[in-house]
């Protein structure tokens, strides 16, 4: 029993160096970026010429196209005409609402519009002022999207169903 385990002991230890003795070449095989059989760096960007031939050096881009791409995180996404349906009675009263504090003595205030979209039913109004003494607002609204739009300095209200900012959220930066 002694001998088998022994021999055992020794087919193992055998296999593992081996294993050692064949893995270990192979460790020396592997090249480095820019060694001669790597693959080739990445090619730089470069404008697209207007007039003439694409360098072979760079990859042409569009620099215009790349800007507009740039700014779409402003762009809102399409709002299908269920949750229109489904929120046409939030605006009804969203814009009765505005309407009453815009008409009413109490100072316009980012604070004041928050309350009185508050007042209707919906969460987590962002209200922000125009600089132009009016405040503009967006919140997400029940059946999906937004409710956006302002209450100008003269007291007048537009509000409007509008889909979400492709960047997150109903009110954009400033």
């Amino acid at each position: 029993m002694a001998l088998q385990h022994r021999t055992r002991r020794s087919v193992c230890l055998a296999t593992g160096m081996l294993a050692a003795l064949l893995l270990l070449p192979a460790c020396g095989t592997v090249t480095s970026p820019g060694a001669t059989g790597s693959s080739p760096s990445p090619l730089p960007a470069c404008p697209a010429p207007v007039d003439g031939q694409v360098p072979t050096d760079c990859v042409p881009y569009d620099p215009e196209h790349a800007m507009e791409q740039n700014e779409r995180y402003r762009d809102r996404a399409a709002l299908d005409g269920s949750a229109r349906a489904g929120n046409a009675g939030t605006l009804e009263q969203a814009t009765e609402a505005l309407e009453a504090l815009g008409a009413s003595d109490e100072p316009l205030t980012e604070g004041a519009v928050e309350r009185a979209l508050t007042d209707v039913g919906l969460e987590h109004v962002r209200a922000r002022g125009d600089g132009a003494g009016g405040v503009r607002f967006g919140v997400g609204a029940p059946a999906g999207g937004c409710l956006v739009g302002g209450v100008a300095a003269d007291g007048s209200v537009s509000a409007q169903l509008a889909g979400v900012i492709l960047d997150g959220g109903c009110l954009p930066a400033s």
